[in-house]
């Protein structure tokens, strides 16, 4: 590795540092976050690269790629850019499924494609931390989960019930759920010992899986990395659906233009909606729904359950805020405004004497803005209560 390339990168990290160290952020932890960043930035300040060895360049280069990867989402969890409300949310979400949560930062980063939610494991994960420990002693306090939106919408929160479909990805990579699920059922499919019924089940939301003509292998090399993608994105669906009840299931369909063929990393749409709704219904027959849940439940000593709390709507159709009382009640909010969007609308024009049709422009900036003050008001009254304590 060319050491002249490796004094080329850092002065490419010198430039962006150079601005993103003075960034402003709406928790104290992004700001601790920075600080270590900058005591890591000094390090490799202080070191002169030409006399390392080939090891010790490519160790160096890993840390320089780990230190543009934590820019790359830092720089777009600004105040200015990522409203906080929606990530409280997650935040509480997020706390149903780890022991020590406040070890973790939910941070962004914009992407220009309009269908780019996505979540990014490298800074969540063991990879980089162990180099930065080695190399120059420091241990970073938080790992950073991130998560990619479409730049055109990051203030929309009826888009954003796709994030607790993200943050699943999270959490089934945290615990490693999926790949646990997927060695099981493979291990049952090709030992003929999930038969019947739910051989068919199996078969229908994995639609790419041969049935054997001899050696009974249904699940092999080849196909066991589309299995488990597969399973994932069912697990995930499932898991959004304990926040955001069907308010996800619309806005995929819509996005995917009714897929019914699974892809390399996806299920068919149809199925995913099958899934999910079968979850919500409280029909649990399928043996792959079913596996899902119990599997989870083994795993992270967690259920797959009902999360969200309802309220009382009287407000949000007097054009107020809710008056959330308690988290739960928070990711409800989301299942609200999809219904207000859907269907309510008019009714609250009435209610509210409004005699002119508004455009569907006002009607979903009305919809978002009840939904972001009421997560506001919720988390200003309880850091008052907090403060006052």
């Amino acid at each position: 590795m060319d050491r002249r390339i490796l004094d080329l990168n850092f002065a490419q990290l010198s430039k962006s540092w150079a601005k993103s160290k003075f960034n402003n952020y709406a928790d104290q932890k992004k700001q601790e976050h920075i600080k270590q960043l900058s005591e890591l930035y000094e390090k490799l300040k202080q070191e002169d690269f030409s006399q390392l060895d080939i090891d010790d360049i490519t160790q160096r280069s890993y840390i320089i790629d780990f230190f543009f990867k934590n820019l790359e989402f830092l720089e777009n969890s600004t105040l200015n850019l990522i409203p906080f409300e929606i990530v409280e949310c997650l935040r509480y979400a997020l706390h149903d499924w780890l022991d020590a949560p406040d070890s973790y930062i939910i941070v962004t980063s914009l992407v220009n494609n309009l269908m780019s939610y996505s979540f990014d494991p490298m800074l969540a994960i063991d990879f980089y931390y162990p180099i930065v420990k080695t190399v120059y002693g420091l241990e970073f306090t938080h790992r950073l989960i991130q998560i990619n939106i479409p730049r055109f919408l990051v203030r929309d929160y009826l888009a954003s019930v796709a994030l607790y479909h993200e943050l699943g990805h999270f959490v089934d990579n945290f615990h490693e759920i999926t790949f646990r699920i997927a060695g099981h059922m493979a291990a049952g499919l090709n030992n003929q010992t999930v038969i019947n019924d739910d051989l068919a089940d199996v078969l229908k939301f994995f639609p790419f899986i041969q049935q054997p003509t001899g050696s009974y292998e249904y699940i092999t090399q080849n196909n066991f990395a589309r299995f488990k993608s597969h399973i994932a994105e069912y697990f995930c669906d499932i898991f959004a659906s304990q926040y955001i009840d069907n308010s996800l299931n619309d806005y995929l369909l819509y996005i995917t233009k009714n897929q019914d063929k699974p892809g390399p990393n996806h299920p068919a749409t149809t199925h995913r909606v099958e899934m999910s709704n079968s979850f919500l219904s409280g029909n649990h027959d399928s043996y792959v729904l079913k596996t899902i849940i119990n599997a989870t439940q083994i795993i992270t000593n967690r259920s797959i359950s009902t999360k969200y709390t309802k309220f009382k709507e009287d407000d949000l159709i007097n054009l107020l805020p809710a008056d959330i009382s308690e988290p739960s009640q928070l990711h409800y909010l989301f299942t609200t405004g999809w219904k207000i969007w859907k269907t309510d609308f008019p009714n609250i024009s009435t209610q509210n004497n409004i005699v002119t049709p508004l455009e569907d422009e006002k009607v979903y900036d009305v919809v978002n803005n009840l939904i972001e003050k009421s997560i506001g008001n919720y988390i200003v009254h309880t850091s008052w209560k907090k403060a006052t304590k």
